[in-house]
């Protein structure tokens, strides 16, 4: 998904955000800010999003030495999430299509996206799970392929998000082996190895880093490792918009992109609504690969479009 120019207010206030939490003063705030000019003066516009908001991150990370400004964020929100799993549970026993439910659980989590939203009320996702819109579901051809699915990778998000993941992984699990791949290297609120062992994850579940520093999945930064399990997947299940962005054109592997289409660009990207919930096939995408599939699960709202 290349650049839009309305996504470069964005890579400043993700500045911003930063600059809230670990900064004292508004001059600490404006020299993150500065630091996020080069790389978006640099851009080019054949870039993906994530591309740009990698490079921004970086020099965010050589000022901090390191150090991940949002750990504490992503602890909270991780042990916030674990409080509701009693809750979410009862919620999902109640649904008659389990496997939609824990899509829909999945996706109702990836608004623990500190990258776009400066405070998040994860108790509120509760709430909203069973009666937001999909824009896009691809439930018959997931259940079609989940037949044939030996090795299933899944390319994790946020922390706390993860916490509502575990439903899924856990259905997914009763078709073939699953990979949680997660960050190397603390970027945004992203997961990363520590934050996926404190989210509980069922037990079988293997968990592999991606080998890289950046945002979303760009696979010439990822390690052998990573990219064996993602070549090697009869089925990868994709989440967030980050993933999106630096995978939409990865048409020769079976992707499911699973999230919430927070932004203008990447909703009119994937032509759904804003703000609804996504759950489809690389090959159901706008302008995607074109191959002979039918569209019986393209929804708009509660509308099946052919």
């Amino acid at each position: 998904m290349r650049v839009d120019i309305r996504c470069f207010p964005c890579f400043l206030r993700q500045a911003v955000i930063v600059g809230s939490i670990v900064c004292s003063d508004l001059a600490g705030t404006k020299e993150l800010i500065d630091l996020a000019l080069d790389p978006i003066r640099d851009a080019s516009l054949d870039d993906t999003p994530a591309h740009i908001a990698t490079e921004v991150y970086k020099r965010i990370r050589e000022k901090l030495n390191g150090a991940d400004p949002f750990a504490e964020l992503k602890s909270k929100c991780t042990k916030s999430a674990l409080l509701m799993t009693a809750d979410l549970e009862v919620i999902l026993r109640r649904s008659s299509d389990p496997l939609e439910a824990a899509i829909r659980a999945s996706v109702a989590g990836n608004v623990i996206d500190l990258g776009i939203y400066s405070d998040v009320d994860v108790e509120s996702i509760l709430a909203n799970i069973m009666s937001e819109s999909f824009g896009a579901l691809n439930l018959k051809m997931l259940k079609d392929d989940l037949k044939n699915a030996k090795d299933i990778l899944f390319l994790a998000d946020n922390a706390g998000e993860l916490v509502f993941d575990r439903p899924l992984i856990s259905r997914l699990m009763k078709f073939g082996s699953v990979k949680v791949a997660v960050k190397s290297v603390p970027v945004i609120n992203d997961a990363t190895l520590q934050d996926a062992i404190a989210s509980e994850l069922p037990k079988g579940v293997s968990l592999i880093e991606n080998g890289s520093d950046c945002v979303g999945t760009i696979l010439s930064t990822c390690s052998s490792e990573f990219m064996r399990a993602f070549n090697n997947a009869d089925l990868i299940i994709s989440k967030g918009q980050a993933n999106f962005e630096t995978l939409d054109t990865a048409i020769d592997r079976n992707i499911y992109f699973l999230l919430k289409a927070k932004c203008d660009v990447t909703a009119e990207v994937m032509g759904v609504p804003r703000d609804s919930l996504v759950a489809v096939s690389n090959r159901l995408l706008p302008g995607g690969a074109g191959l002979d599939i039918e569209p019986e699960t393209r929804k708009s709202g509660d509308e099946v479009l052919m």
